[in-house]
């Protein structure tokens, strides 16, 4: 999963499968770490063809998870989860959300003041 190709604060993905219409989310575990209580979930969306869907995962909830490789959980709308049999691999390249970010150059760059810049992003 790459950060970079996030929008509007969600990464979207493509899905394929069976009866994925019957798929609510999809949960991602950490595969390597049982103990690891942090989990993401997105929304699962289907579009005519049940073999064919898009899940999009908050960047408020993938970015912060700390592992390189995630389970894939189907969760169905009734809310049962099994196992999806897949595993996403993360990048663990630092990610800067620019969007947030705000500089006026003229008035919050003095040369004669010391500035601070908070970067948002993951694995800084």
């Amino acid at each position: 999963m790459d950060f970079t190709k996030q929008s509007g604060g969600s990464v979207t993905c493509d899905i394929r499968g069976q009866n994925l219409d019957q798929v609510a989310k999809l949960r991602l575990r950490n595969s390597a770490d049982q103990t690891d209580s942090k989990t993401a979930e997105g929304d699962v969306s289907v579009n005519g063809d049940a073999k064919a869907a898009k899940v999009s995962f908050p960047l408020s909830q993938v970015g912060p998870l700390e592992g390189a490789v995630y389970k894939v959980f189907l969760v169905t709308k009734e809310g049962v989860e099994s196992d999806g049999g897949q595993k996403l691999q993360f990048s663990r390249a630092p990610f800067v959300n620019s969007s947030d970010i705000q500089i006026e150059l003229a008035k919050d760059l003095d040369k004669d003041q010391k500035k601070k810049i908070d970067l948002p992003g993951y694995h800084l």
